[in-house]
């Protein structure tokens, strides 16, 4: 178990897998060829009904991956695609009054590869992270899709976002010990960081994001402490809109020259 002795993380549950089989037959990027599959799932979406699937805590049109680990099994998707992952030693545990998920060097969560999420314009991903210990050298990984945009912790203690060989690192290291907003966000113009609301740092940059990468969605392998609200939006949220989504009213810009 993962339990700082400064940290208010309590696992309440163990879960050896907390895999959700998706309906079949697939087609090439999700969903089920035309109408549904055997088990129900609609045209254009992963995964079969689940009954106690929760609702996304964004209330967003562009929301391609919506993973708040509200309900069992812990992976399941709450964006209209329902890209459920597949979780693998993973713990529940407390983030205020929402659930979230502590994950240690053997963990795995990952979504397959799916069309919704290879997004070549456009995006916002972000995620809470409570790491506990330093990153080694390679960093850890928050969220990684094929390579083609990620958010890792590097070893100086930084978060980094980045879009293929591109990147912007936050200002400051992120503090151990405490949950911490992270969001990226990309426009064909800037990739923006932001942390806890802030905008910390900026890149100018307008390549195409990479698309075409077959190994999925892996988040929080490998990583040290707990990860929660993890999200990814086919366009570039505001900064009023992620400074939302950190649960503040109001965030500074130090992004000078960049209107993001």
């Amino acid at each position: 178990m993962l339990i700082a002795p400064d940290m208010r993380i309590a696992a309440l549950a163990l879960l050896g897998a907390c895999t959700f089989t998706p309906g079949e037959p697939m087609t090439p990027g999700g969903g089920s060829g035309s109408g549904s599959d055997p088990g129900g799932t609609p045209g254009g979406v992963d995964a079969a009904p689940v009954a106690n699937r929760p609702a996304c805590d964004l209330n967003d049109t562009s929301l391609q991956l919506c993973l708040d680990f509200e309900a069992t099994p812990l992976g399941l998707d709450s964006s209209l695609g329902q890209h459920d992952a597949t979780c693998t030693h993973v713990q529940t545990t407390p983030r205020l009054a929402e659930q979230a998920v502590a994950v240690d060097t053997t963990s795995m969560i990952h979504v397959d590869h799916t069309a919704a999420l290879e997004i070549a314009d456009a995006i916002t991903y972000e995620v809470w992270v409570y790491p506990v210990s330093p990153a080694p050298p390679g960093g850890f990984v928050v969220l990684n899709n094929s390579g083609e945009y990620s958010i890792t912790l590097q070893s100086d203690g930084k978060a980094r976002c980045s879009i293929g060989a591109n990147h912007v690192d936050s200002k400051d290291p992120i503090s151990l010990g405490a949950w911490t907003h992270l969001a990226c966000t990309y426009d064909r113009s800037h990739l923006d960081i932001y942390v806890q609301g802030d905008a910390s740092a900026c890149s100018s940059y307008s390549t195409q994001i990479a698309t075409g990468g077959v190994a999925g969605t892996t988040i929080g392998a490998p990583f040290l402490g707990a990860i929660d609200n993890v999200h990814v939006l086919s366009r570039a949220a505001s900064r009023d809109d992620i400074c939302s989504h950190a649960g503040r009213s109001s965030c500074s810009n130090n992004c000078s020259g960049s209107d993001g």
